[in-house]
C-alpha cells in the first residue's frame, strides 16, 4: 500500500494530540469542492460555535467510494464555519467532498503543515542514502556516452541493466560500463562500450530520498511507515524545542522515547539494501579517471 505525505501528516497530527476528541475525525454528511458539512455536530451536547475550526487543516482521510479517488488525501485550510448550517468553507479541492467521506481536522497553531513537510524531508535525509532506481535514459546503438541525472553522481551506480519489455523476464545486465562524475550542478556520464539500441537503462544507485513537495508525494516503499513517522517526530521536536516551545513536560517525556523506538523499528523493518553487482574501482592512469564494472549479476 502506498504511503504518501498526507498519510504521514495524518499519523503525526493524531499522535501529537492535534486532533480533537469529538470533532477532529468524522464522517461528512455532504460538501463540495470548497465546503464540507457535518450535520451530526448539531446533535452534540455542546454543538460547535461559529468559526470554531477556523484556520484548522481539513484532510480528506478517505473517499467513501473506497477506490482512493479524489479528493482522498487532499487537504486545505478552513477559512470559516457556519454554526447554523454546520458547514465549513475551505480552499478548493480537485473533487467534491461527499456524504460518508472521512475528514480529519488538525490544529495548526503548533505544527503547521508546511513545517511538517520540512521536518519530513529532514527526517528522510537523516536516514542516509537509500537504494533508488533511475529509468530516464534510452540507449542508441550509435552512442556510447549518456548523461546521467545530477542526483546519481554521489557514487557509481550499484548496477546497470537494460529493461526488458516484459515484466516476467529478467532485465539484461550491462557489463563493462564506466561512470564519470562531473563538476557540481552538472550531469555526469556513463560509458557503455557496445550499447543495445532503443533500450531503457535501469540504474540502481544510492542517494537521498526525493523531496516531498505535495500532499500526494509518495514515500519510498522500502522504508516502513513506522520509521518515517518516528524519524519525522524527532526532526519536528528538534525544531519545536529550538523555538523554546518544549515546556509541556508530558510531551517532552514522550519524545525522549522516540530515538529508542526508532532503533527498534529499524531493526524490525530494515531498509532494503543492495550490494554492487560487481566491484567498482577508480581507474587511475588511463586518462579518464572513471569507475569500471567488470562483473555481472542481479539485484
Amino acid at each position: 500500500m502506498a504511503f504518501y505525505f498526507s498519510n504521514l501528516a495524518q499519523s503525526l497530527y493524531f499522535d501529537l494530540g492535534q486532533v480533537d476528541v469529538l470533532t477532529g475525525l468524522f464522517t461528512a454528511t455532504g460538501g463540495s469542492t470548497t465546503t464540507f458539512v457535518n450535520t451530526n455536530w448539531a446533535n452534540l451536547p455542546d454543538p460547535p460555535e461559529e468559526d470554531f475550526i477556523k484556520s484548522y487543516l481539513a484532510i480528506v482521510a478517505r473517499d467513501a467510494g473506497g477506490a482512493s479517488a479524489a479528493p482522498e488525501l487532499e487537504y486545505s485550510l478552513v477559512s470559516a464555519y457556519a454554526e447554523a448550517t454546520n458547514t465549513a468553507t475551505i480552499g478548493t479541492l480537485t473533487a467534491a467532498i461527499a456524504a460518508n467521506d472521512t475528514v480529519m481536522l488538525a490544529k495548526q497553531d503548533q505544527f503547521p503543515v508546511d513545517i511538517l513537510m520540512f521536518a519530513a524531508n529532514r527526517a528522510l535525509q537523516h536516514l542516509g542514502d537509500i537504494v533508488l532506481v533511475d529509468e530516464s535514459i534510452t540507449t542508441s546503438g550509435s552512442d556510447q556516452y549518456y548523461s546521467i541525472p545530477v542526483g546519481l553522481k554521489r557514487r557509481p551506480p550499484l548496477a546497470v541493466f537494460y529493461k526488458r519489455a516484459s515484466d516476467v523476464e529478467q532485465d539484461i545486465p550491462v557489463t563493462n560500463w564506466k561512470f564519470y562524475p562531473a563538476t557540481a550542478g552538472s550531469a555526469g556520464s556513463i560509458f557503455i562500450p557496445d550499447p543495445l539500441d532503443g533500450k531503457t537503462l535501469v540504474l540502481y544507485y544510492k542517494g537521498i530520498h526525493p523531496l516531498l513537495t505535495a500532499y500526494n508525494s509518495q514515500i519510498l516503499e522500502t522504508i516502513h511507515p513506522d520509521i518515517v513517522v518516528l524519524s519525522t517526530k524527532i526532526a519536528l521536536f528538534e525544531w519545536w524545542n529550538s523555538q523554546g516551545s518544549g515546556s509541556d513536560m508530558d510531551i517532552w517525556k514522550e519524545s525522549t522515547k522516540w530515538p529508542q523506538q526508532l532503533a527498534v523499528a529499524k531493526a524490525e523493518h530494515p531498509i532494503w539494501e543492495m550490494q554492487p553487482t560487481a566491484s567498482g574501482f577508480l581507474v587511475v592512469g588511463d586518462g579518464m579517471h572513471g569507475y569500471w564494472s567488470r562483473g555481472v549479476g542481479y539485484p
